[in-house]
């Protein structure tokens, strides 16, 4: 999954991240401590592959 960050000046404290495709934005203030943003990726990329899992397996193909 490739990863691009977006700092804002205007953002002030929250770190929000979205999926397009296999490409991960995220978005974060631009004084954020690149070690801290790091770890916030990382959990970014564990839950939307958990969530990747949940949809592949409740397809209704699979169901039956």
């Amino acid at each position: 999954m490739k990863v691009e960050v977006k700092r804002s000046k205007r953002r002030k404290r929250t770190i929000s991240a979205r999926l397009d495709g296999d490409m991960m934005y995220v978005y974060a203030p631009v004084d954020t401590p690149e070690k801290e943003l790091h770890k916030i990726i990382k959990t970014f990329e564990k839950r939307f592959a958990r969530r990747n899992l949940k949809r592949k397996l409740n397809k209704e193909d699979n169901l039956r």
